[in-house]
């Protein structure tokens, strides 16, 4: 039983590291913000995944358009928006989204601020209506 689990872990490392080298399809493509700065340190990531009471081609890119405007609030190292991979149906994948959000923070602080900051808050204050649910994951990374 270890020997499998290792192996699964194995190849799903592999797996990663072989996803992360390809290309994005130019529709595909994520929003992302300009150059990365240099940090030092580990950055604060918080990932948030949406899934809507209307899922819509229409509310979908409206929701990610609302989004990308956070993109230039203080401490927002980088920003990319985008719609669930259809095709992507292991058993492993989480299907229970529509909109995945990825915003990774300069440090603690600058998380912090975006939470209480007026654009996000107009943010939840508009698409939380439309929210069936809202998961949300933050970790530090480098």
């Amino acid at each position: 039983m270890k020997t499998l689990v290792a192996l699964a872990l194995l190849l799903g490392l592999v797996g990663c590291r072989a996803a992360s080298t390809r290309a994005y399809p130019a529709a595909a493509r994520p929003a992302t913000t300009a150059a990365l700065p240099a940090i030092a340190g580990p950055r604060l990531a918080h990932d948030v995944y949406f899934a809507l009471r209307e899922d819509t081609k229409a509310q979908r890119e409206a929701l990610m358009e609302s989004c990308r405007a956070l993109a230039t609030l203080p401490g927002v190292v980088t920003l990319s928006v985008g719609t669930r991979a259809q095709e992507l149906t292991r058993s492993v994948n989480d299907l229970a989204f529509d909109v995945a959000l990825h915003v990774e923070f300069a440090d603690r602080k600058s998380h912090d601020d975006y939470q209480v900051a007026p654009a996000h808050q107009a943010l939840l204050a508009e698409w939380g209506p439309h929210f069936e649910s809202v998961r949300v994951f933050d970790s530090w990374v480098d």
